[in-house]
């Protein structure tokens, strides 16, 4: 049943969602979902994997195993303006680049060709600071935004999200919708994954922002539902967790959990309403349970409840650095076995004018994941006393200084 009406207007939002190709949109969504999202005036999903047929898998330096698993196809989403005419997919995701600059420009340009609206990327720095406004009597600008922690090398150069480093562009952004509108939006995608509570450092960068002018945010990444809060009167939804993630139903041995969000504005105010979502491995429905949030509050209400929710946090830590690390581990010997096979062939066709400096880039591509192997392993025994955040981008961080990645 719609909302829209003249004297208000009304947003839906929705979590992460990953499918692989075409015909999974109208199969995995159930109506039910469908109704609630194109309740009101817009909608809109984070969609957390670059569209595009390109497949190469190596960077200039190393093989990225991470494009082997994020990838949609180029129409993944071609059926999304007619199952939600009013729907926008907002891109300001740490997965956008899973394969480079060229698969970001192909997203976008598959996105365009299909007619599906997006928010949050670019090819180009404008394009990133593009904004939506919705309503009539009641205007509601949209933005969003990537997290600090997220891309920093990924996205160099100016292609992709729209990444909260560029204070200056993002603040002159804020300030040109808040003359436009009533209220404000901020869709953010950014902390750690799969915490109940938003951890401290991400609670400050909203913060700023709610500071700078937005009235309410709605945000994701974590992969699992997280307490909101209402700071000076405004709302912060920290993560409404998954929409639907193909091939990603029982992650650690938890299944996806997530919320639709539904927000009516009117000249008195905002008002939230959330219904759990049912997600199986293969369908997403409506639940018959209602959301009630718990809001925290105050500062005192905040600090209680992420220390309890670092009490349970190592629980949740050594199953996500697990689940990292073999997940890693099976890629890297996946892509050793190929590499090997190759070599084979080489040694068997020796005399081949084409396979001529191939041999040397292969053992140097070898070289570089056995010792990316042998870093992990080493660091198995340490991981006790370290964040399973701080795991992944230490790993990362480390390989890059000493030239393996």
């Amino acid at each position: 049943m719609s909302t829209k009406a003249s004297n208000k207007t009304t947003l839906c939002f929705a979590g992460d969602l990953y499918l692989k190709s075409r015909n999974e949109l109208c199969s995995v969504m159930d109506k039910s979902v469908v109704d609630f999202l194109n309740s009101g005036d817009a909608c809109f999903v984070n969609f957390a994997s670059p569209a595009t047929g390109f497949r190469k898998s190596y960077t200039k330096y190393t093989p990225s195993i991470k494009r082997d698993i994020n990838c949609s196809a180029p129409d993944v989403l071609a059926d999304f303006p007619e199952l939600f005419p009013d729907g926008i997919v907002s891109l300001a995701n740490d997965h956008l680049g899973d394969r480079g600059s060229v698969g970001i420009i192909d997203t976008l340009e598959s996105f365009e060709k299909y007619g599906v609206p997006f928010i949050g990327a670019g090819r180009f720095p404008d394009e990133e600071l593009k904004y939506r406004i919705f309503g009539d009597d009641v205007k509601v600008g949209v933005i969003a935004i990537l997290g600090r922690k997220h891309g920093i090398r990924k996205f160099r150069n100016k292609v992709g999200p729209l990444r909260s480093r560029r204070k200056e562009d993002i603040a002159a952004m804020i300030s040109e919708v808040r003359e436009k509108c009533d209220y404000l939006v901020l869709i953010y995608h950014g902390g750690r994954r799969y915490n109940n509570v938003a951890e401290p450092a991400k609670r400050a960068a909203i913060s700023k922002y709610l500071d700078a002018g937005c009235d309410v945010v709605v945000a994701h990444h974590p992969h699992v539902i997280q307490r909101p809060e209402i700071i000076n009167g405004k709302y912060v939804f920290y993560s409404i967790g998954d929409l639907f993630l193909t091939e990603r139903a029982d992650v650690m041995g938890a299944p996806m959990e997530g919320l639709v969000l539904r927000l009516e504005f009117t000249g008195s105010g905002i008002k939230p309403y959330l219904q759990y979502l049912d997600i199986t491995e293969d369908h997403v429905a409506l639940s018959d349970k209602e959301y009630v949030p718990s809001y925290i509050n105050s500062e005192n209400e905040y600090k209680a409840a992420w220390a309890e929710a670092e009490k349970e946090k190592a629980t949740i830590r050594a199953a996500y650095i697990d689940y990292n690390r073999r997940w890693k581990l099976a890629a890297y010997k996946d892509e050793l076995e190929r590499i090997d096979r190759t070599l084979e062939l080489i040694e068997k066709n020796r005399g081949a004018a084409k396979i001529e400096g191939i041999e040397e880039r292969l053992n140097t591509i070898k070289g570089i994941l056995e010792r990316k192997t042998a870093f992990i392993y080493n660091k198995m025994s340490e991981t006790d006393d370290i964040d399973a955040e701080e795991f992944d981008e230490e790993t990362e961080e480390k390989s890059a200084s000493e030239g393996i990645l």
